[in-house]
C-alpha cells in the first residue's frame, strides 16, 4: 500500500470514527437527559459549553498536531473520546 492510500485509509477510518462517536452520543441525549433530570434549558446550557469547549480548543489542536503529530492527536482523541462516551452512564449531574 502507498503512503497516499495509508494516509488515505487514516483520514477515512478517523472520519468515520469521529461520526460513530456523535452518532452514539446524539442518540443517548433523551436518556442522559432523563437520567440526570435534566430541563431543556439546562440541556441546552450543556450542549452549548460542550460547543463553545470544542471552539476554545481549536488553537490548541493546531499546536498540539504540530508538536507531537497528528497521528498521535488522533489516536489520544479517539481514546479520550471513547472513554469519555462510555463515562456517561455513570455521571451523577452537570454540576457535579
Amino acid at each position: 500500500m502507498t503512503r497516499d492510500r495509508r494516509a488515505r485509509a487514516a483520514v477515512t477510518a478517523v472520519f468515520v470514527g469521529n461520526g460513530v462517536l456523535i452518532g452514539t452520543w446524539l442518540v443517548r441525549i433523551p436518556d442522559v437527559r432523563g437520567q440526570l433530570q435534566l430541563g431543556e434549558a439546562l440541556l441546552g446550557l450543556v450542549l452549548l459549553a460542550m460547543s463553545v469547549g470544542t471552539i476554545a480548543a481549536l488553537p490548541l489542536a493546531g499546536t498540539a498536531a504540530a508538536r507531537f503529530g497528528s497521528r498521535a492527536l488522533a489516536v489520544a482523541g479517539a481514546v479520550v473520546g471513547a472513554a469519555a462516551l462510555a463515562a456517561v452512564p455513570w455521571l451523577p449531574g452537570p454540576a457535579a
